[in-house]
Order: structure tokens, then C-alpha cells, then sequence
């Protein structure tokens, strides 16, 4: 139950990080996160965003949150990475399923598409996600991760990503 609760409260950060950016289209040359997106929804994503870090009770988790608007529809790329020993590091994290407890450190990917009543909110079930580079706000990856979104179980796949921040 805390892990829900863990989930929703990064979900809500992310989405209020995330709706400061502009809702335009941001050339990718700009992009800090970048992904093709295939399954329930198609597209190639490329979006602008920022790094923040917040102290949770058993963690300090790391947000990369991006959003842009694409086909006319507010898009939010996040990945979250959980350092259960309080100390950024590199590596490669492990995607969490949000029902999993796991020991050690891992990452929860999400992705929303659209707005209002027809926005879908996708939450990472597998992947993984590798950080090549973490110094301040500078950070360097990849990652891959499947989703569900979280009432009608639409699944996607959110491959080729890249994290340049």
C-alpha cells in the first residue's frame, strides 16, 4: 500500500513539474528525453523538461519529466529512479511493476497522453532504464520499458529511449 501511495505522489510531481512547460512542440534538437512509442498509442516522442530530486522516506528518487504537445495532445515522458541508499549513482535500473517491492534501487516509467476526461496515464510493468552520466543536473541514457495505462490496461512499448539533460 505505501508503494501506491509512493507511485501516486511521484505521479503528481511529475504532472505539476510537467504542466509548467510550455505546450508547444519543441524541436528535437531540444529535446531532453526522447522515445518511439508503439502499441495503444504510435508516435515518436521528443520532449523538454527538467531534473529535480526529492527525499522520500525510503528513497531518493531522481525525475526526469518531460512534456510537449503532439498531434494537437498534451504528452508527458517521465522516468523515475528510486536510490534506496540515498545516493545518485549510474548504472543500469530495473523498471518496476507498481505492485513489486524491490530491494535495492529501481525506476518507474510513466507516460499520459491527452487531457481531461480522455487523458490515458501509462505505468512501467518492465524495463530498464541506464544511466550513463549523473553530475548535478547533468544526466546521460537510455531506456526501454513497457506500460500499462492504469484503467482500461492499454499497453505500450516505449522503446529507443534517450535521456540528454
Amino acid at each position: 500500500m505505501k508503494k501506491i501511495a509512493l507511485l501516486f505522489a511521484l505521479l503528481l510531481l511529475f504532472a505539476s513539474n510537467s504542466c509548467k512547460e510550455e505546450e508547444t512542440n519543441v524541436p528535437s534538437a531540444f529535446a531532453n528525453i526522447s522515445a518511439v512509442i508503439s502499441g495503444a498509442i504510435n508516435l515518436e516522442y521528443s520532449g523538454a523538461g527538467l531534473v529535480t530530486t526529492a527525499t522520500l522516506d525510503s528513497s531518493l528518487v531522481l525525475n526526469l519529466g518531460t512534456s510537449t504537445r503532439i498531434n494537437n495532445k498534451l504528452c508527458m515522458l517521465g522516468v523515475f529512479i528510486f536510490f534506496r541508499d540515498f545516493q545518485e549513482k549510474t548504472g543500469t535500473f530495473q523498471f518496476a511493476n507498481r505492485n513489486d517491492v524491490i530491494p535495492g534501487d529501481f525506476a518507474i516509467g510513466t507516460f499520459d497522453y491527452g487531457e481531461g476526461n480522455s487523458r490515458k496515464q501509462f505505468i512501467s510493468d518492465s524495463g530498464w532504464v541506464e544511466i550513463t552520466k549523473l553530475e548535478g543536473n547533468t544526466v546521460r541514457g537510455t531506456f526501454y520499458f513497457r506500460a500499462k495505462e492504469k484503467t482500461t490496461g492499454e499497453v505500450i512499448e516505449v522503446q529507443n529511449g534517450v535521456i540528454v539533460f
